[in-house]
């Protein structure tokens, strides 16, 4: 939370979700339980996983405009 707080460009992953027993959702309610974030944190933090991400530009507006409109439901 404070490197998101201090405009660092964070991102949430799972790494090995298989071996920690994790999920996003699992990740992502942590951040709001221990961290008071937002759904516009959440979303801030998806999309900087999606800037992040080693793809080409046309996957990355596809993936973008999906994150968008997730979101917005």
């Amino acid at each position: 939370g404070m490197l998101y707080r201090a405009d660092f460009p964070v991102s949430v992953n799972t790494d090995n979700r298989l071996m920690s027993r994790t999920s996003m959702t699992d990740e992502l309610m942590l951040l709001v339980e221990h961290q008071g974030f937002s759904l516009e944190d959440l979303r801030a933090v998806t999309m900087a996983a999606v800037d992040g991400a080693f793809c080409d530009d046309a996957t990355r507006t596809s993936v973008r405009r999906k994150v968008v409109e997730g979101y917005a439901s």
